[in-house]
């Protein structure tokens, strides 16, 4: 039996229990004992993880033992995921400090279910088993963990939490876990962000939380691996834009959309196949993104108004300065000039306030130094007003 008979006692008598601890009991005694399906007593993805499980040939009430990598098949690992590390670096540090005084700890996971990173609190170890807790180099696949948050973000692509008995393994009854998927340029899951604790309880939200980071996270990812010409969000506040919860395309000089990331395939109803043109997703009213970086209302197919903003998303030249059209007339080309270098500074103005002031972040998504970031900062400390010329020689 895989529920001790003392919890298990008299629940058959009656269809209401009263306590989820009753129920779940109720659930895995008629599961793994009578070899029923408690439906609407736990979550039909636990339910269907318990069936791949056993299907498998697993044993809820033998667990094997952690399964760890080597280091050598970690770092493997690791590099084999560098660009999802670098995109999580700044999320998981700002999540870490969040979580600072909660029980909670924090993994970053690949898309196999390795753990190729860890934060937050150090768990204390189960009575049951002195495996359980959350290791980099952990496998925490449905094969090697049985039914997890991980996995079932691995296998459904979408966020969810799974609470003590709902894991396969009896050795886990006394965990709560959480995970969020992140997903690449071609919405394939790459990754899960990971929250797990041996408290009676998080105490808030895991999945809002998870989900939020694993928002972040995506979108560093999506920028770093598309060339895009523009970069268009939206909401439906526009406060949220420039939020991890902002929709995101990355868009082509033709309009074609190349990416668009989790919300923004949530707030579109976008359900897959050929990725279609700004006008095709967002309705003939999308046009041409505002100028400037300003935002609009706009009304999509569906009949949800949001607010949209656009930015060109092209490199801004490290050393090379503005070069007049020839063609045009002296003041002509000095004014050419002059809203070029307005919207070089502009650019840098927007990537840094996306980044939250990264510097190094916001050199890494323009394609230049640092130091060119830090001396347009320097530029602006000393006038308010920066001269038009400042630009002009950027080296």
């Amino acid at each position: 039996m895989s529920v001790p008979p003392s919890c298990a006692q008299g629940l058959t008598a009656g269809p209401f229990f009263s306590t989820p601890e009753q129920r779940l009991a109720l659930a895995r005694e008629r599961f793994f004992g009578a070899g029923e399906r408690p439906t609407g007593l736990v979550p039909e993805p636990v339910l269907a993880s318990w069936g791949r499980c056993r299907g498998a040939g697993l044993d809820p009430a033998r667990w094997p033992g952690m399964s760890l990598l080597s280091a050598l098949r970690l770092d493997s690992a690791r590099r084999q995921a560098r660009a999802l590390c670098q995109a999580a670096e700044g999320p998981l540090r700002e999540l870490a400090t969040a979580l600072q005084a909660s029980p909670a700890a924090i993994g970053l996971t690949d898309g196999h279910g390795v753990v190729l990173d860890t934060a937050g609190s150090a768990q204390p170890l189960s009575p049951q088993s002195a495996d359980v807790g959350l290791r980099a180099g952990a496998e925490w696949s449905e094969s090697a963990l049985g039914t997890n948050a991980v996995a079932l973000a691995l296998a459904q692509g979408s966020a969810g939490q799974v609470r003590r008995g709902e894991h396969f393994y009896e050795a886990w009854g006394a965990c709560h876990d959480a995970a969020a998927p992140v997903l690449d340029v071609g919405g394939q899951v790459v990754g899960t962000v990971l929250l797990m604790t041996q408290a009676p309880a998080f105490g808030f939200d895991p999945v809002a939380v998870v989900s939020q980071y694993a928002s972040a996270i995506e979108n560093q990812l999506l920028c770093q691996q598309a060339d895009v010409d523009a970069l268009l969000e939206f909401q439906t506040s526009p406060d949220l834009l420039g939020t991890p919860l902002a929709a995101l395309l990355g868009v082509d000089a033709r309009g074609q959309i190349l990416w668009l990331n989790g919300v923004a395939r949530r707030l579109t109803g976008w359900e897959g196949g050929p990725l279609p043109t700004v006008q095709g997703l967002l309705g003939e009213a999308a046009g041409e993104p505002a100028a400037g970086g300003a935002v609009r209302p706009l009304c999509l197919p569906s009949g949800l108004t949001v607010w949209l903003r656009g930015s060109p998303r092209a490199a801004v030249p490290e050393a090379a300065p503005a070069s007049p059209d020839p063609e045009l007339p002296g003041d002509e080309a000095a004014q050419a000039s002059l809203r070029l270098a307005d919207a070089s500074r502009a650019l840098i103005d927007q990537t840094l306030s996306a980044c939250g002031g990264n510097v190094s972040l916001a050199a890494k998504r323009l394609g230049i130094s640092r130091g060119r970031i830090y001396r347009h900062l320097q530029a602006q400390d000393k006038t308010t007003t920066v001269p038009a010329t400042a630009e002009r020689n950027p080296s």
